[in-house]
Formats: structure tokens, C-alpha cells, sequence
């Protein structure tokens, strides 16, 4: 008598789909945990480099306002001088260079253009003085004005200015621009200001930069 065999129901082989169908799901866990990882890393990198471009724009603020200082003091002698290591006709002074040398003296403007390659007043090389390195582009207006509480006119009709001493101030809109690593840019504006008598009294002892 022959027996038969219900193929149907037969579990021949069962363990070895089982485990295969778990190792698939391990190694799309694994893939997904691995692509998690590479977008996380280059979050981290971007969010590093955003950063890092960031305080550089704002150190370059900070050291637009005393660049500024020292060439408000040179407005009466023409501004900086010139150097043979300038770039352009420009100044050379440690890592800075000075496009314009008279950038301090006011304009009237009241905020200053955004700085790039092409409009720039001061740049500060950190490395190579190339602009395909990262530097810092600052630009720098000024606007002379009263400060506040400023006595003008002592009678009716006086139409002078104030007295000896004056508390007249010069404004000045600065901004800078990082250009870092991976095209990463940041933009930081600051505004200065600097008393009008202590330009108009500085001689050329005041200036360094002459």
C-alpha cells in the first residue's frame, strides 16, 4: 500500500526562510542605523563649520571698530598711507589690508553695503592672502550727528555750532563678512560710534598708520 504525502503542509525548510527573512530584516535595520548616522555626521559638520564662520564674522566686527578708530584719527592727515607690501595701492598692516585709506571719514551714509570680494573697505587674511582661502570682508560708513542733550544755540537766531568740546559724534554702520570653508558665509553688521572732537583734535602724532 503506498502512503501519500501532503506537500502542502510539508515544514521542510521552514528554519532556513525564517532566518533568512530575519537576517533581511537586520540588514535593512542595519542600512537605515548606517544612513542615520552619515546624515547625523553631516549635520554635525555643517552645524560646525556654520559656527566656526560665524564667530569669525563677528571677531572680524570687532576688529573692523578699532581699524576704524585708528583711521578716524588719520581723517585730517588724508587717512593711512600707503606701503609697498598693500595690495592694490592699499595698506598692509599685520593681516589686515586697507583698500580705501581714508574708509572712516563720513559719508553722510547711513548703513554700510554688504561686503563681498568685489565691495570691500578692509579684508583680513587669517592664511594665504588669497580670496580663495577663507578671509574677511569688512565695509564701514559714517554719519556725523548731534549725541543726545546737545546744546546748539545758546540764544534765538543762533545759527553756529556747538562750543569748544562739542558732543557732535561720528556713526559708523559696520559690517563683515566670512567666507569659510565649503562656501560657508556669515554676516555680521555693528555700529560705532567715536566723539567728532576727538577726530577734529587729532594731529598726526595720533595717526600710526601715516
Amino acid at each position: 500500500m503506498l502512503e501519500q504525502k501532503n506537500h502542502c503542509r510539508n515544514e521542510d525548510g521552514f528554519v532556513l526562510v525564517a532566518s533568512l527573512l530575519i537576517l533581511l530584516i537586520l540588514v535593512i535595520i542595519g542600512i537605515a542605523a548606517t544612513n542615520n548616522s552619515i546624515i547625523e555626521l553631516q549635520i554635525a559638520g555643517n552645524e560646525k563649520v556654520h559656527k566656526q564662520t560665524f564667530y569669525q564674522a563677528d571677531g572680524g566686527a570687532d576688529l573692523a571698530s578699532r581699524v576704524t578708530f585708528e583711521n578716524s584719527l588719520c581723517i585730517n592727515m588724508g587717512g593711512f598711507a600707503a606701503n609697498p607690501a598693500g595690495l592694490n595701492g592699499g595698506r598692509e598692516i599685520s593681516q589686515l589690508e586697507v583698500l580705501d585709506l581714508d574708509f572712516a571719514a563720513p559719508t553722510g551714509a547711513t548703513a554700510a553695503p554688504l561686503p563681498s570680494d568685489a565691495v570691500r573697505d578692509v579684508v583680513f587674511y587669517p592664511g594665504n592672502r588669497s580670496d580663495n582661502t577663507p578671509h574677511t570682508n569688512m565695509t564701514v560708513v559714517g554719519r556725523t550727528d548731534w549725541g543726545e542733550g546737545t546744546e546748539i544755540g545758546q540764544v534765538m537766531g543762533y545759527e553756529g555750532g556747538p562750543g569748544p568740546g562739542g558732543s557732535g559724534f561720528v556713526y559708523y554702520s559696520i559690517n563683515s563678512q566670512h567666507r569659510g570653508a565649503v562656501n560657508s558665509e556669515s554676516v555680521i553688521e555693528l555700529g560705532w560710534k567715536i566723539s567728532s572732537y576727538l577726530i577734529d583734535s587729532a594731529s598726526s602724532y595720533d595717526c600710526n598708520f601715516d
